[in-house]
């Protein structure tokens, strides 16, 4: 009887014993050929093996992958940090860029604005300045006068020419190019005439009736420090010169000797120089006495009238015998005589008293000397103070 034993693999997988067919044949190692148990192993150990290589090769397919995994993600991670760092410092150099350029264009700005107006001009638009003849005041702070005036010019404009000749001249801007006080024997804004009691072509001379040094009583002094002649009529001493103190409401004529004050200025305490004060209406009227009973000329108004070339319309010799010297320089009201002002200038003269808006009148018409009343309260007229 035959008997077959079954093939017990050992577990190597190069050593195989099996058993011949044969009743007495005893298993030999080996005995079975190569290509048989390569069969058998093959079919015995294929599947285990693949199975284990699969599963093997998808350990190291999963790690490979979960390592690839990692690495995209700190990839990413590491691409995104460098991209967030690229992003700031693109903004940091944004920012840094546009304040540059806010700065570099505030400079233009500020550079295009000092350079906006040329010299001598003022202002947002660049008026032209209107300072003639001195220092502007341009740029955009500016108003277009003169801080200052150059050569002989005066006036906030500096356009004013300095047209006092013998004299203390009233310069800078708030001078009108007039006289602030004349020198000895001159008179008038500019000083260019003789004083009254002075004559000959240097105003060195005196006039009959005149003392040594041409004056009865000296010179007098305002507050601001200006000089007045002064004359002695009867038992009266007068200014010889219209008063131009600058205080109070008052108007000035580029033709007037002297300043045109309102009736509340004049009136005011303090308004002539000390021991001096604006005569009343009374004193006045002495004065006319005294004049009508001592004069040799033909009235009272061609003894108390200057013999200057600016009154109009006169009849008979200027004589000015008493010394006053009176000026046609009228009186200053524009919201009676409209855009000019004045009412006969070259042909009369006011002076205020301090009685109730009366004046002393001297008129080239009808060579008449009155004192007439003035309730406008608009009118200036000029001034001359009497002595205490």
């Amino acid at each position: 009887m035959q008997t077959c034993q079954k093939i017990i693999f050992c577990a190597s997988l190069f050593g195989a014993f099996a058993c011949d067919d044969s009743d007495d044949a005893p298993l030999t190692d080996g005995s079975i050929d190569a290509e048989t148990a390569a069969d058998a192993a093959s079919q015995t150990d294929a599947a285990p093996l693949k199975d284990a290589a699969s599963e093997s090769d998808a350990t190291v397919e999963d790690a490979a992958v979960s390592d690839a995994a990692s690495e995209s993600d700190a990839t990413v991670a590491e691409d995104a940090s460098a991209s967030d760092a690229t992003v700031s410092d693109a903004a940091s150099e944004s920012d840094a860029t546009a304040e540059d350029a806010a700065d570099a264009a505030a400079e233009d700005a500020t550079a295009e604005e000092d350079a906006a107006c040329p010299e001598r001009s003022f202002g947002a638009d660049c008026e032209p300045c209107s300072c003639a003849h001195g220092v502007c005041k341009n740029g955009p702070e500016g108003d277009g006068k003169c801080s200052e005036c150059t050569g002989d010019f005066a006036g906030e404009n500096c356009d004013r020419p300095i047209t006092c000749e013998h004299g203390t001249p009233n310069s800078g801007v708030l001078g009108d190019g007039k006289c602030i006080d004349c020198d000895k024997g001159f008179a008038g804004p500019n000083c260019d005439h003789c004083a009254g009691g002075f004559e000959g072509d240097d105003c060195t001379v005196c006039e009959k009736g005149y003392g040594p040094d041409c004056r009865l009583y000296g010179w007098v002094p305002d507050p601001q420090g200006h000089l007045y002649r002064t004359v002695e009529i009867g038992d009266q001493t007068w200014m010889a010169e219209n008063y131009r103190r600058p205080v109070g409401e008052f108007h000035i004529d580029a033709n007037a000797y002297g300043l045109y004050y309102s009736y509340e200025t004049a009136t005011a305490d303090g308004f002539c120089p000390e021991g001096w004060h604006l005569p009343s209406r009374s004193e006045f009227e002495s004065l006319i006495s005294y004049v009508s009973d001592h004069r040799t000329s033909e009235s009272n108004f061609l003894s108390l009238i200057s013999n200057s070339p600016l009154w109009e319309s006169v009849t008979g010799e200027m004589k000015d015998e008493f010394g006053f010297g009176a000026f046609p320089e009228s009186y200053y009201d524009p919201v009676i005589f409209g855009e000019s002002g004045f009412y006969s200038f070259g042909r009369g003269a006011q002076f205020w008293s301090q009685s109730d808006q009366y004046a002393l009148e001297l008129s080239a018409y009808g060579s008449s000397v009155t004192l007439g009343n003035y309730t406008s309260a608009s009118t200036k007229m000029t001034v001359r103070c009497i002595k205490d």
